[in-house]
């Protein structure tokens, strides 16, 4: 039963699987993307360095996608400034101006009250930060939620059934073309 061609017939069905998964990876990561920009109000960059994909191989044929990384500074949002505070928009469309403070994890679209816009190192990109007392110093950068935590609160376990009801057999089908037609 172990025929030279069954064996090559095996390996290129194994190699067609691994390479369909790979590939529907990229693209369950573009749709995650897109779910997360048509929600929050990050930028692109933010989301992808968020998610990160652990590729299939021969040897374990299982993708693995997560959303991670440590919470995003406030600046990474979409942020207008006023004589009170900094107004923070996370959500897209959410009132802006709900007086209410940050919440440790992120409460969307809150009103900082006291908050100033300024760098802590006195270079580079402008921080969201706050006076811990009613002097001017110690200051701290305000946060808001990861990639994963948001991820986490869109239903992106829809968005990849979706997607693999959609996508995957096709992909499936054009890897398995590919790789037996050589």
């Amino acid at each position: 039963m172990n025929s030279p061609a069954l064996k090559t017939y095996q390996e290129q069905m194994a190699a067609a699987a691994v390479s369909a998964l790979n590939k529907f990876a990229a693209r369950v990561r573009t749709r995650i993307k897109q779910a997360l920009m048509e929600r929050y109000t990050l930028s692109q960059a933010d989301i992808l360095a968020g998610i990160n994909i652990i590729n299939a191989t021969r040897a374990n044929p299982v993708v693995t996608i997560t959303g991670s990384g440590k919470k995003l500074g406030l600046d990474h949002f979409k942020i207008s400034t006023g004589a009170a505070g900094v107004s923070v928009e996370i959500i897209r469309g959410e009132a802006k101006d709900r007086r209410q403070a940050m919440a440790a994890g992120g409460s969307a679209g809150s009103f900082i009250i006291g908050a100033k816009v300024g760098r802590l190192s006195g270079l580079g990109q402008a921080e969201v930060v706050a006076r811990e007392t009613k002097a001017s110093l110690p200051i701290h950068r305000l946060v808001g939620p990861s990639v994963g935590d948001l991820a986490a609160s869109t239903r992106i376990e829809e968005v990849i059934q979706e997607a693999y009801n959609s996508e995957f057999p096709d992909i499936l089908k054009h890897e398995i073309e590919f790789y037996t037609s050589n």
